[in-house]
């Protein structure tokens, strides 16, 4: 990785997944330290911009963490590019095209090498410009990436399913009991059989995703739940809000 400006990385299997440790390392740190096989560590700046080209996305290994979330970035490409020779085009269908076999002689082509150029230093002086902030994703591949979050994190799915999140209190007791619920809902369909989890759990999974630790609610700010210890900023969906997502 030493003086690379890109680092691709193409195709992950379905058993793969994100180390967290290992991505901050790559992508938060402003130098690397790492070595060749048998060879001394070297300690070099972090240059490269990492992508990973892939149609299975990778899990992660425990759970979306807000911190693994603002490192990741999708772009997502609805269409698929069949070659001439390849089966299955079909040109009724939006989502189909035939793949430029001349695209590699273009991009090689000096004018068309010079005006990508110009494009990537226009991002970059606008990126500097605006305090080093990444545009928004677009909507479509916002969706999609939200869609990949929930079908690789339960409790984040189940967040999203079964809570509203807002100047709300809900109690540790109530929370955790809808969780191991399994009769309770995603997208429709009941999640069955899941791995349970305890109190202590329960804390740590809030805590990643940036709630405050559990208190009295009275201490939160809710005096109305008494002596009731629980977290603040979400409470669970009603009877009638979950009736209404299931139509």
């Amino acid at each position: 990785l030493k003086g690379v400006r890109v680092a691709v990385c193409e195709e992950a299997s379905n058993s793969d997944t994100l180390n967290e440790a290992a991505l901050k390392k790559l992508v938060g740190t402003e130098v690397i330290t790492s070595r060749e096989l048998y060879k001394a560590f070297v300690t070099f700046e972090t240059t490269q911009l990492h992508i990973l080209c892939t149609n299975e996305l990778p899990a992660p290994e425990s759970s979306w963490t807000i911190a693994l979330q603002r490192r990741i970035t999708m772009a997502y490409f609805m269409k698929r590019y069949f070659a001439s020779i390849e089966d299955g085009y079909d040109p009724d269908n939006p989502l189909h095209g035939r793949a430029d076999p001349t695209l590699m002689t273009k991009l090689s082509d000096p004018v068309n090498q010079a005006a990508c150029l110009v494009f990537l230093v226009q991002g970059a002086v606008s990126y500097f410009r605006d305090g080093q902030k990444l545009l928004e994703m677009p909507s479509r591949s916002r969706d999609i990436m939200n869609s990949y979050q929930l079908s690789t994190d339960p409790f984040l799915a189940f967040l999203d399913n079964s809570c509203v999140v807002g100047d709300f209190f809900v109690g540790s007791r109530e929370l955790l009991d809808e969780y191991n619920n399994g009769n309770r809902k995603v997208d429709g369909k009941e999640v069955g059989r899941l791995v349970k989890i305890d109190a202590s759990q329960l804390k740590r999974m809030m805590q990643l995703r940036g709630f405050e630790e559990p208190n009295k609610a009275r201490c939160l700010g809710f005096p109305e739940f008494g002596s009731t210890r629980g977290y603040k900023g979400l409470r669970l969906k009603t009877d009638g809000e979950l009736e209404d997502d299931a139509e």
